[in-house]
């Protein structure tokens, strides 16, 4: 009976180890809360961030890794095959950092993706080369002529907003089948207002 429940107390731990990494993964990649605005931001900017939730799935999941791979480097100081696991679990680490997707920032000139890895991408809105949107992936991509992208994905909010801020300053880029349509956005605002106002 003693070897079946030391089995029991050794499996817990990493049952819940993989249990608190999804749970934390699941927290980093959901979609932005339906109907959020974009925030107007210094200088008449908009920007288009991901929810606190993300931020905090992404940083806990970031430390929990850090914290495994230090323990496993200094349980494992003089083996290899530790130490290379303390590295896999770090490159991990820096891994979900580096595609955490940036807030996109919007204003007269262009738009810039701001990273916490690497700098920030900017494309003017006269060097937009093209605009494509995955629908399946709700994923919305800017190509500049230097082939420079930034992509707006499920994480980031008012994809509806962003796609107006592309007809007003690129219209011509953006596939017409995607574009918005003015009228339906005005109708949908004023629907609700006027229910409010005649009760």
């Amino acid at each position: 009976m003693a070897p079946m429940n030391s089995l029991v107390f050794a499996f817990v731990p990493v049952f819940g180890s993989i249990v608190l990494v999804w749970a934390l993964s699941r927290l980093s990649v959901s979609a932005a809360d339906e109907g959020r605005p974009a925030l107007e931001i210094e200088n008449g900017q908009l920007e288009f961030a991901p929810n606190r939730r993300n931020y905090v799935g992404v940083i806990s999941l970031v430390a929990l890794l850090v914290y495994m791979s230090v323990t496993l480097a200094f349980a494992n100081f003089s083996s290899k095959a530790g130490l290379l696991g303390a590295a896999l679990w770090l490159g991990i680490a820096l891994f979900i950092l580096a595609v955490f997707p940036g807030s996109i920032r919007v204003n007269g000139e262009g738009m810039q993706q701001v990273y916490w890895l690497w700098k920030s991408k900017r494309i003017a809105w006269n060097n937009v080369s093209k605009i494509v949107i995955d629908e399946k992936r709700k994923k919305v991509t800017v190509i500049g002529r230097d082939g420079s992208k930034i992509v707006h994905i499920q994480q980031l909010p008012d994809r509806v907003r962003l796609l107006e801020e592309f007809a007003k300053s690129c219209g011509d880029k953006l596939p017409k089948e995607a574009a918005p349509n003015p009228v339906a956005s005005i109708s949908e605002w004023i629907r609700p207002q006027v229910e409010v106002y005649t009760r």
